[in-house]
């Protein structure tokens, strides 16, 4: 697989998975926790986890065995505070920005170990200010010969 073929793969399952997150919307500004069903992103399930945000813990709700594998994230709660201050946790960092946001966020960040494709897609609790996140990550190992462009949001692909 040529990088140009993989980074082509990766933006067909962000707009996939952001298509999604605008369909579980139904008029409101954030899809509800209820509406998402992790069996419906099943294709991308390797690279998913799902955060909960609340006070200053952070609870790893799922955590698929690509990003355990790449990231070293494990089902489990963490402190938040605590998690600013490692780098190999960095993505917690683009996960409070998105739900501060209240909007889905992507990019890519370069690393010693290589390009880190990144998705954010938040969820609302209804009643309680507790947000939930999809977050979808894949690590491209350095040596490659292409690096990719960093963008910020995502817009769905087809009407919402």
């Amino acid at each position: 697989m040529t990088m140009q073929t993989l980074f082509e793969e990766l933006s067909a399952a962000h707009a996939a998975m952001t298509d999604y997150w605008y369909s579980k919307r139904n008029g409101s500004l954030l899809p509800s926790r209820r509406s998402l069903n992790p069996c419906d992103l099943r294709r991308y399930l390797s690279h998913l986890s799902i955060i909960e945000l609340t006070g200053d813990d952070c609870s790893v709700r799922l955590s698929g065995t690509g990003v355990h594998r790449q990231f070293g994230l494990r089902q489990k709660a963490y402190l938040r505070r605590d998690l600013r201050l490692i780098e190999s946790n960095w993505w917690l960092q683009t996960a409070l920005e998105t739900a501060e946001r209240a909007a889905p966020s992507n990019g890519v960040r370069q690393t010693h170990d290589g390009d880190h494709v990144w998705l954010r897609l938040p969820f609302e609790e209804q009643g309680t200010a507790t947000p939930i996140l999809v977050c979808h990550d894949y690590l491209i190992p350095s040596g490659s010969s292409s690096r990719a462009r960093s963008s910020s949001s995502l817009q769905p692909s087809i009407a919402a």
